[in-house]
């Protein structure tokens, strides 16, 4: 369950411009605070650094990057 909904807390921040206190209640993690904790041990990168990543992409239609999970 946590996997799927990390995967459309990815998606979220691809795709549009939700705060990430507005991505946390969408998802349903308590705060934005736990999100950040749980993408982060996940993922291995924080939620800005992923955006901002993904964001840079000249092509804006570009599929997200997964980054590898982290060990």
């Amino acid at each position: 369950i946590m996997r799927v909904r990390l995967e459309r807390v990815q998606t979220l921040l691809c795709e549009t411009p939700l705060s990430i206190e507005r991505i946390a209640d969408t998802c349903g993690f308590n705060d934005a605070s736990h999100l950040g904790k749980m993408f982060r041990q996940h993922f291995g990168t924080t939620l800005s650094a992923y955006r901002r990543q993904n964001r840079n992409r000249s092509d804006s239609s570009a599929v997200c990057t997964s980054p590898t999970r982290a060990g």
